[in-house]
């Protein structure tokens, strides 16, 4: 029993320097340093309320869903967490709850055709995902293809998610061939692959699952939607670590997030890592905020955003909630991981 003691006390309050010898590993990212730093992204959020834009609502409620899983699975005894940090994963998860909710009265007012459109992905509880913890398999890569030579576009992407919500004047779970090839081909990188996965994922939450699953079997997709997600994730991963090599550059950097963010949903653990972190950890601004410092994204692959909306000190809307998502996917990984470590330790013992 004396050789866990140590182990257990760094994984119940996140020390990373005196994790950093466990497993050979060195060391972990810190518990506390993720639930600061959502903390600020939050008190941002709930400063600003009146200027955010829907897509950081979108990652603000994202937030919201996951710590409301993560605050149940501490409640019946699955992670492991001292009270100060049940506690402040509770104050974290209200915290979103009331800043989405605060801004949604806003965002009728200032946008209200993209809100009516997008509204119901927008309401609690929408995003509460508990799914399982699990990691990317590598035999599902698909070989290199030549990327689509049209910049991500919005527009076509919302008017596919309208039919899966029902908000196009047309009945719910509704999916038009032309949609389900838009959001679902193979060979897709960057933001059109990012969002085939968060097209799935909202026609799942919106209760389309059957009409998915038909879809899918149509196309000749054996393993159902879930296949589908395992294998976008595996491909996000490998651009993913592409980002990370190649420096994380200004442009790749909030699709980097993004892919974390939903990866993250689905529990896809590979996308946590100490150095991605830090690294996310840095991008932070003293307010909390995420944003630019150099040239907005660009490139053959990037994101054509109507909406998105530069506020004060060079702060981005989009960004900034995606950030938030993110930042809450490292506090889920983090428990989860001492949970796994303290777990292989006993069985040691």
């Amino acid at each position: 029993m004396g050789p866990l003691l140590p182990i257990l006390l760094c994984a119940i309050f996140a020390y990373p320097a005196a994790c950093s010898g466990d497993l050979n590993k060195g060391p972990e990212p810190s518990l506390q340093d993720a639930l600061d730093a959502l903390g600020r992204v939050l008190g941002y959020c709930e400063r600003n309320y009146r200027v955010l834009n829907l897509d950081a609502v979108i990652g603000i409620r994202m937030v919201d869903g996951q710590l409301t899983v993560l605050s149940r699975r501490i409640a019946a005894g699955r992670l492991p967490a001292d009270p100060a940090q049940s506690r402040r994963v509770v104050e974290l998860q209200r915290q979103a709850a009331r800043v989405a909710d605060l801004t949604l009265p806003q965002l009728q007012k200032t946008d209200p055709d993209y809100y009516e459109r997008l509204s119901p992905i927008l309401q609690p509880g929408f995003w509460v995902i508990d799914s399982r913890s699990k990691t990317t398999d590598p035999r599902l890569l698909a070989p290199p293809t030549t990327p689509r030579d049209t910049p991500f576009n919005e527009e076509q992407s919302d008017g596919c998610l309208t039919e899966l919500l029902g908000t196009n004047a047309k009945t719910s779970c509704s999916i038009s061939p032309s949609c389900w090839s838009l959001m679902t081909s193979p060979g897709y990188r960057g933001y059109w692959l990012t969002h085939e996965l968060f097209y799935l994922q909202i026609g799942e939450q919106a209760g389309c699952s059957h009409e998915l699953a038909i879809r899918a079997a149509e196309s000749g997709r054996r393993d159902g939607v879930g296949g589908m997600e395992a294998e976008y994730c595996a491909n996000i991963l490998r651009e993913a670590r592409d980002l990370a090599a190649a420096g994380f550059r200004q442009e790749g950097r909030d699709l980097f997030m993004e892919q974390a963010l939903l990866c993250g949903l689905v529990g896809y653990r590979d996308f946590f890592r100490s150095s991605w972190l830090s690294a996310i950890l840095s991008w932070q601004s003293p307010s909390g905020c995420f944003g630019y410092q150099a040239t907005m994204e660009s490139g053959q692959n990037r994101r054509v955003r109507r909406r998105e909306k530069i506020l004060s000190g060079r702060c981005l809307s989009h960004k900034t909630g995606v950030a938030a998502g993110a930042l809450a996917g490292y506090v889920r990984y983090i428990l989860e991981y001492y949970r796994d470590l303290s777990q292989e330790t006993a069985g040691t013992h």
